[in-house]
C-alpha cells in the first residue's frame, strides 16, 4: 500500500526514452513517473509545453530530459517553475531538480538522439540514477521531510532501490549487447532517413553516408532528392533506412533507385507491446531482427 507520503513524489520526464529510464529506475519505490509528452508519437523538438504541462512540472520534485537541447522546453519549464515541492532555490523560487542524463557527453555530439546507441543510453541510464540519488540525498540532508512528508528511512530504501534498479536494468541490456554480435553487417553503406538511425547503424558498425534530419513536416526539396540519389550512386549505398511514420521520401527515393528500403523504429514511442520498462530492449531487439532479414 502506497503511503499517503509517497503519494506527493512525481519525478517527470521529458519525453518517451527517459521516461522508460525513469520507470526502470524507480521501479519498487512507489514515487510516481509522469510522461510530459504522452500524447507525442515522434521526436519532441519543437513541443510546446500545455498548461497541464506545467502544473505537472511545477508539481514533480524532478525532470528527467534527454540533454543535447532535444527537449529545451522541459529544461525552460523548470527555472520558470514556481510551487514545486522541492529542492534548488533559485532566488528565492522552489523548483524542480533538473536531470540531464546527457550531462558528461553532450558537448561531444551533434546529434541528439542519444538512446538510439546503446552505449550512450547505458550512460544516460547511469546519469539519471546519479542524479535522482544525489536529489534524495539532498531530501534527506536538507531535512526538507516538512515539505514531502517523507521520512529519512524512506528516502534510504528509495536510493537502495534505484541503485539496485540501475544494475538490473544495465545487465539486461546485454541481450543487445549479444545479439549486435550475431549480425554481419559492419561496413554495409547505408542512408539514414531519420538521424536517430545514424547513432543505431553506427552502432552495429555501418558506414553511414547521408543523414537526413527528418520530422512528421519535414519537406525534402527536388535539390535534396537529388543530392541523396547521387550518394547512393556514388557510394554504392546498399541500404536505405527509415524511421516509422517517416517513410514518404525513403520510399520515393528506393524506389527510384531501385535499393531496399528498410523501415525501423527510432523509440519514440510505446509499441503498444509488452512493459513499459521492457520497452527500449524490445525496440532494440526487433530493430536487429528485421536488419537481420
Amino acid at each position: 500500500m502506497k503511503s499517503k507520503s509517497s503519494e506527493k513524489m512525481v519525478i517527470s520526464a521529458s519525453f518517451y526514452p527517459e521516461y522508460v529510464i525513469a520507470v526502470n529506475l524507480l521501479e519498487g519505490t512507489e514515487v510516481g513517473v509522469s510522461n510530459l509528452t504522452a500524447n507525442v508519437t515522434g521526436c519532441v523538438h519543437d513541443y510546446q509545453l500545455t498548461t497541464a504541462d506545467m502544473k505537472n512540472i511545477e508539481e514533480s520534485i524532478a525532470v528527467v530530459i534527454n540533454g543535447g537541447h532535444m527537449d529545451h522546453f522541459a529544461a525552460d519549464a523548470v527555472e520558470k517553475a514556481s510551487g514545486g515541492l522541492v529542492l534548488d532555490e533559485v532566488n528565492g523560487v522552489k523548483t524542480p531538480v533538473l536531470i540531464n542524463t546527457a550531462k558528461s557527453f553532450e558537448e561531444e555530439y551533434e546529434n541528439p538522439h542519444y538512446w538510439m546507441n546503446a552505449t550512450l543510453y547505458e550512460k544516460q541510464i547511469s546519469e539519471a540514477a546519479d542524479g535522482l540519488v544525489d536529489m534524495f540525498r539532498l531530501l534527506k540532508n536538507k531535512s526538507y521531510s516538512s515539505l514531502t512528508g517523507i521520512d529519512n528511512d524512506e528516502i534510504d530504501g528509495i536510493i537502495s532501490k534505484i541503485n539496485e534498479n540501475e544494475s538490473n536494468y544495465i545487465s539486461k541490456l546485454s541481450e543487445i549487447s549479444k545479439k549486435k554480435d550475431e549480425l554481419n553487417v559492419s561496413g554495409v553503406k547505408v542512408v539514414c532517413f531519420h538521424e536517430a538511425l545514424e547513432y543505431l547503424a553506427e552502432d552495429l558498425g555501418m558506414s553511414v553516408k547521408a543523414s537526413l534530419d527528418m520530422d512528421y513536416d519535414t519537406a525534402l526539396s527536388a535539390g535534396d532528392l537529388k543530392d541523396i540519389e547521387d550518394t547512393i550512386k556514388k557510394e554504392d549505398v546498399k541500404y536505405i533506412l527509415a524511421a516509422t511514420g517517416y517513410t514518404t521520401a525513403a520510399e520515393k527515393v528506393a524506389s527510384e533507385m531501385g535499393i531496399e528500403l528498410i523501415v525501423l523504429d527510432a523509440g519514440t514511442s510505446s509499441s503498444g507491446e509488452g512493459a513499459i520498462k521492457d520497452s527500449y530492449i524490445n525496440m532494440y531487439l526487433s530493430n536487429l531482427n528485421i536488419i537481420a532479414g
